[in-house]
């Protein structure tokens, strides 16, 4: 056996020891949690690495966690901030910990791939030194992956892994971080762990009794909703149903979901129609027990944007039909790629160029894409003429 050949194979042999640890059954949610040294809450600023670190330095030595839960900003391309929370009681006290909480999609490749960028992004922004994990218990320990020469092919396995679901972004980035000092710690109790997965098997074990119960329920749930439920309700639960067992598609459903929208809204008097993102009400109403006043009320598009975008897609569809359609499709990328993509942001590159290689493969559709190449072209103040098939 050759030697090179010899440390591949002890590589992986190792990384699966280490994915067999994990349970797929509950999603991955990743912990960071790091503290902003030197705190003052009527500073403003970033937190300041020491000296002779490889982090970055902002130039300002305090931070005010307050500050930096309001300005703190995501990669658009990496995820979008859910939710902030600053505990009332602890203001006054002035304190000294900052933890953010990553939840993605478990096993999928594009979800844990972004994890570790954001785990990188914070090493890079705020020096993170701590990384706290689901699925392992005790400190993780990636020396002997760190010290695989051949970086190239480290990174392969790595992603052979990771696509098939079983190393997280997590793991993935303690591997591959050489430049900072980052800890990397799995918060599970063992003992509770197994415990967890015990319940689960037998749970599994358990399926049609647990099965049979819920239809019951379901089934005593839909002979009250006759009763019950208005005709928007029965409605929208029988398209929901529809859906679920895949009776009816996507744009199908939506276009259902819009329709009983602007139902709700039927009763209102005389309203002023904006340019999508509102209408107005010359006068308050009374529908019953509620009470609308005279103002604005969003529109199905402003309340629901990334819905309305499916639904105008269909129309674009119908602009690249017919034997040219390859050629259009591909004449239209072409000029967006030279004329407008380099004078966008990079964020915005990164964004539209991930959309142009889903699209390649079939898992975003064309009109999709059309409709966000006009969109953003139009809001960059750019305009180009789109090619007809």
């Amino acid at each position: 056996m050759k030697a090179g050949y010899s440390v591949v194979d002890q590589l992986q042999n190792q990384l699966k020891k280490r994915a067999s640890f994990l349970n797929k059954s509950i999603a991955i949610i990743v912990l960071i949690s790091f503290t902003l040294l030197n705190t003052s809450y009527n500073s403003i600023g970033y937190a300041e690495p020491p000296l002779g670190s490889n982090h970055p330095h902002h130039g300002i030595s305090q931070v005010d966690p307050m500050t930096l839960i309001g300005t703190l900003k995501l990669p658009e391309e990496l995820g979008s901030i859910q939710e902030t929370y600053m505990p009332q009681d602890l203001v006054a006290a002035k304190p000294d910990k900052f933890v953010i909480y990553l939840q993605s999609a478990h096993t999928n490749y594009d979800s844990e791939s972004n994890t570790k960028k954001l785990i990188q992004f914070f090493q890079n922004e705020y020096g993170l030194p701590l990384v706290l994990l689901e699925g392992g218990e005790g400190r993780l320990d990636s020396l002997f992956f760190k010290s695989f020469p051949d970086q190239d092919l480290k990174r392969k396995i790595l992603e052979g892994y990771a696509e098939r679901g079983e190393l997280s972004g997590g793991e993935i980035a303690s591997i591959l971080d050489d430049q900072h000092d980052t800890r990397y710690f799995g918060i599970e109790d063992q003992a509770l762990y197994d415990e967890n997965k015990t319940a689960f098997l037998s749970a599994m074990g358990k399926e049609n009794e647990i099965l049979n119960v819920l239809n019951q329920i379901e089934r005593e749930l839909a002979e009250r909703s006759k009763i019950e439920l208005n005709e928007n309700s029965k409605v929208f639960l029988n398209q929901r149903k529809a859906f679920e067992r895949e009776e009816i598609d996507l744009m199908e459903y939506v276009k259902e979901l819009k329709t009983l929208f602007e139902k709700a809204g039927a009763g209102l008097p005389r309203p002023l129609k904006g340019k999508g993102e509102a209408a107005s009400l010359l006068q308050s109403v009374s529908l019953g027990n509620v009470s609308i006043e005279k103002g604005t009320f969003k529109t199905f598009s402003s309340q629901f944007p990334e819905l309305h975008k499916i639904i105008t897609a269909q129309t674009h569809e119908t602009r690249f039909k017919g034997e040219n359609f390859d050629a259009a499709m591909t004449q239209m990328i072409q000029a967006f790629q030279a004329k407008i993509l380099p004078k966008l942001p990079k964020a915005k590159q990164m964004e539209i160029n991930q959309m142009i290689q889903m699209q390649k493969i079939g898992h975003l559709s064309e009109g999709m894409l059309v409709k966000q190449i006009e969109d953003l072209s139009r809001e960059m103040n750019f305009f180009f003429e789109v090619p007809q098939a």
